[in-house]
């Protein structure tokens, strides 16, 4: 095969697989090629590929500078229906790129489909239905905030003005308007966030909240006839709340503008046929005035949650038992 058609197979090789990442290195001009697939990383057999043709054949496809082995380089390649996230990264064996594998026409992602309940869709659809106020989806890295956030905003009524920051996007959609972060002409998600605000939206998508000054911007947008929906880098809801705070918004304002805060992560599990799929366990709490009580009258977590176990709060474990009780 011809450089063109091994880098074409090993995409496609990664897709059928339903793979997350590629990753190819350069280890000393032997060639490794592993893909994650289901959450954990498998290594592909040894081959005999030449891996600097590979790694220069996606740096073109991907508009990037094949001359360039010092820097770190970020590029974006469109094949067949899925988008491809492409970084490159120089070490002491040679240089690794690793493809996220973005599938830009989803199917299914519809919330009981992801592994949330009926009880779970109707909390998060009234919440949708607010003119103002921020939802927050929180969860570690690779736990499928992305993913839920797209669910929502195909929930969204079709007469409501869309705005979406995204760094970078990674599902296009042709209902709501999407703006990408370029920091290197300056575009930051702060100053996009600034303009938006002048554009007339009904609802502001943020796909990261991710520093105090975002935080605050967007907690301003939602208390002022705006409704926000972001992520945030959280192990569970309530270390959202205290997150925020931490990031220097009052508590008061928090009170006044969180909506919903819904956490979750994807756990691997493998069948009896040995098969790897991603079971997803969450946490979800509707701020209702009762919570907010709980909120505003306690710090510390452990004396919220005992607040909360009171009104049928049910923690991520809670959650994950009932499943595996359930298979």
């Amino acid at each position: 095969m011809n450089i063109i058609d091994i880098v074409n197979s090993i995409i496609d090789e990664a897709i059928l697989k339903k793979a997350s990442d590629i990753h190819i290195s350069d280890k000393e001009g032997v060639c490794h090629i592993s893909y994650r697939i289901a959450g954990l990383l498998e290594k592909q057999d040894d081959n005999e590929y030449n891996v600097l043709q590979i790694i220069a054949r996606i740096k073109i496809l991907a508009k990037m500078n094949v001359a360039e082995k010092r820097l770190p380089q970020d590029g974006r390649i469109s094949y067949k229906n899925y988008d491809l996230r492409v970084s490159s990264m120089p070490s002491i064996l040679g240089e690794f790129i690793v493809i996220r594998i973005l599938n830009s026409l989803l199917e299914d992602t519809n919330l009981i489909s992801l592994g949330y309940s009926h009880e779970d869709e109707i909390i998060i659809k009234k919440a949708l239905l607010k003119k103002n106020g921020l939802i927050l989806i929180c969860g570690p890295t690779g736990s499928g905030k992305t993913t839920t956030l797209l669910s929502l905003t195909k929930m969204i009524e079709s007469h409501r003005k869309i705005i979406s920051i995204e760094d970078p996007v990674e599902n296009k959609l042709d209902s709501i308007s999407q703006i990408e972060v370029n920091e290197d002409i300056g575009l930051s998600f702060n100053k996009i966030l600034r303009s938006v605000l002048r554009l007339d939206p009904d609802v502001i998508i943020l796909s990261e909240i991710r520093d105090e000054i975002t935080a605050s911007i967007a907690i301003r947008a939602s208390l002022t006839g705006h409704l926000v929906i972001s992520t945030l880098h959280t192990n569970d809801t309530i270390s959202a709340f205290n997150r925020l705070i931490d990031m220097g918004i009052k508590k008061y304002l928090l009170l006044d503008s969180i909506i919903l805060i819904s956490a979750q992560k994807l756990l691997t599990k493998i069948d009896n046929k040995k098969i790897k799929n991603r079971l997803l366990v969450k946490e979800i709490l509707p701020f209702d005035d009762e919570i907010k009580s709980i909120f505003k009258n306690n710090t510390h977590k452990i004396d919220i949650i005992k607040n909360l176990k009171k009104l049928n709060f049910k923690e991520m474990e809670e959650d994950l038992i009932e499943k595996y009780n359930s298979l």
